[in-house]
């Protein structure tokens, strides 16, 4: 089963294990997740779809910060129900757009409101495909599947952004904001980063077309 994966926000991780769990009912036996061109979103969309892959409470990625020195582990989240709406599914709360703040404990990347279903695609193989446009959040999923799943990393170096940053808006200016980074995030396997370097692909290919 090939599982597009174009962004990270509210409606991503339902999305994903809607089309995931019907795959799966189809007999899907080896999984690929494409996420050229993702540039990330919202961390806890990457974690609940990582969810689709591995064990709840699997790591994810760790973060260091100035607040958490010690590096706190970011887990991965059960997956969604896959209903059309919250009120047909009482594991589905409305309003699950929470994303990590930089800095927090790892006890602050709480797990409310994750559906007890767990893994859909736990047998088979599976290959993760970037480029240079995938970053932050599809790197965290990309390191996890590799590190704790044995995933395939297929394509060309992803962008490299090892961060997580957030937006602070400024007093007296209601359109304006700071970014600011907030922590830095590395394997929770190897405790290896990516900043700036991007992760190198296992089997690199030097065309691949474009991301649809």
């Amino acid at each position: 089963g090939v599982l597009r994966v174009a962004t990270f926000d509210a409606k991503t991780a339902g999305g994903a294990a809607a089309a995931v769990r019907e795959m799966a009912a189809e007999g899907a036996e080896a999984w690929v997740v494409d996420l050229r061109g993702n540039g990330g979103g919202l961390v806890r969309a990457a974690q609940q779809i990582a969810g689709l892959f591995l064990p709840e409470g699997t790591p994810l990625v760790e973060v260091t910060s100035a607040r958490q020195p010690s590096p706190a582990l970011i887990p991965t989240l059960a997956p969604p129900c896959a209903a059309p709406s919250p009120a047909t599914c009482a594991s589905c709360p409305a309003g699950d757009v929470s994303s990590v703040p930089g800095g927090a404990a790892s006890s602050d990347f709480d797990q409310e409101g994750a559906d007890a279903s767990g893994m859909i695609a736990g047998r088979g193989k599976v290959a993760v495909v970037l480029d240079g446009g995938s970053a932050s959040a599809s790197e965290f999923l990309a390191t996890a599947l590799r590190d704790y799943r044995g995933g395939a990393i297929v394509g060309q170096p992803s962008r490299g952004k090892a961060l997580i940053q957030g937006l602070f808006p400024l007093e007296g200016s209601p359109r304006g904001g700071l970014v600011v980074t907030t922590a830095r995030v590395a394997s929770a396997k190897t405790h290896q980063g990516w900043q700036g370097q991007g992760l190198r692909p296992d089997f690199p290919v030097q065309w691949l077309p474009p991301a649809g």
